[in-house]
């Protein structure tokens, strides 16, 4: 354990930066609540999103640098301008302010231990998992660390309240792992579009059904399906801090498979999407709300700058290829989106510069659970 004041909340480019004495808890690892809700995931592009409570508001200069996104008539998410950082969360009801999780460090100023930066905070309940139809990542965080996580179907009680007691039992979640995938609505097919959006709409995007079937089929990121895209988390320091979610989901596209929702009725056809370096031209993308940040000289991170929701990776080590946020996929099957997405189940980029190496453990036994847990169609 280390004192919260030995911590700082910040962003991806560093304009946001606040004391790590401003959160609740006084020693790591801090508390986390971990929200499946869709709104959460619309506004950030994760599946799940963690917060940390706050003994107060930030500081007016922080929260002057921070743009603000009433998601509802209760509730405001705060995030970066530049970077597209999701940072702060408050709720009206009970005059609550949050910090995203992921985007709580050591001050660089301060010598941390060597055990707790893979510590720094710790989930100790989910929320709103009947949000995501099928689980989404909670049937696999249901045990962290030698605890058995509480789980609620919405809204929890108030962490002031006893945590022993929940209201959707883990066996329930485990079954709507499986539940979507029995679904009688028909798979895709093979030139249909699965819808991209985040909260706002200011970014609606149709992504092309994947076929891979006469590409290089050596390739170890092509799943073993080819009308399926790659999907994976990531915990590295810049994803984090670009997002403010410590175990970050990605799809790998083709880029010339993403195209402007907003001109599907065209009678030219919907108009790709540009990213990379000419996305930065002012005439690039007319209609979506993108925002980008070039988080190194090659390397593009895109947003909304509406609702703040992270959209996609881009870089020029891999120019053809796109990396899409799952967190705003529209799949009707549920939010890990399986019909269109084949999972590496377990596998985790960047796993050493997690912040929470509960989370990461917990994800690393997931081809068990698929395996043991539910049927094995799952095991894709």
């Amino acid at each position: 354990m280390a004192p919260t004041s030995s911590l700082h909340l910040t962003c991806l480019c560093g304009s946001i930066s606040e004391p790590g004495s401003l959160l609740s808890d006084q020693e790591t690892p801090v508390y986390a609540e971990m929200c499946h809700c869709a709104t959460c995931r619309y506004t950030t592009g994760a599946l799940s999103v963690p917060f940390s409570p706050l003994k107060s508001s930030p500081s007016a200069t922080t929260l002057n640098k921070l743009q603000a996104y009433a998601s509802s008539d209760i509730a405001t998410r705060y995030f970066c301008p530049t970077c597209g950082c999701s940072c702060v969360f408050y709720t009206a009801p009970r005059d609550q302010w949050y910090f995203m999780s992921g985007a709580i460090e050591y001050n660089p100023d301060i010598k941390a231990p060597a055990e707790s930066k893979n510590n720094i905070f710790k989930v100790m309940r989910h929320a709103h998992i009947l949000d995501t139809k099928d689980g989404g990542l909670a049937p696999f965080l249901l045990h962290l660390g030698d605890r058995s996580v509480p789980t609620w179907a919405g809204i929890p009680p108030p962490m002031s309240a006893s945590q022993d007691s929940y209201d959707l039992p883990h066996e329930k979640i485990l079954s709507m792992l499986g539940a979507s995938s029995k679904s009688p609505t028909r798979p895709p097919q093979e030139g249909s579009y699965l819808t991209a959006k985040c909260h706002c709409g200011g970014v609606n995007l149709l992504i092309k059904r994947a076929n891979h079937a006469h590409g290089d089929r050596s390739r170890c990121d092509y799943p073993p399906d080819p009308t399926k895209y790659s999907t994976y988390l990531c915990a590295c320091h810049s994803c984090r801090l670009s997002t403010g979610v410590s175990l970050y989901p990605w799809t790998l596209v083709n880029a010339e498979n993403v195209f402007n929702g907003k001109t599907l009725t065209s009678t030219d056809g919907p108009a790709r999407i540009t990213f990379g370096f000419e996305a930065s031209n002012p005439d690039a993308n007319p209609g979506p709300s993108l925002k980008h940040y070039w988080s190194s000289h090659d390397t593009c991170r895109s947003f909304c700058g509406k609702c703040g929701a992270a959209i996609s990776y881009w870089c020029a080590q891999r120019p053809d290829e796109l990396d899409i946020t799952v967190g705003i996929l529209r799949s009707d099957d549920g939010s890990l989106a399986r019909k269109w997405l084949g999972w590496t189940w377990g596998e985790c980029s960047f796993s050493e510069e997690s912040t929470d190496m509960e989370l990461y453990e917990a994800w690393t036994r997931a081809p068990g659970l698929i395996k043991e847990a539910v049927p094995a169609y799952l095991n894709s």
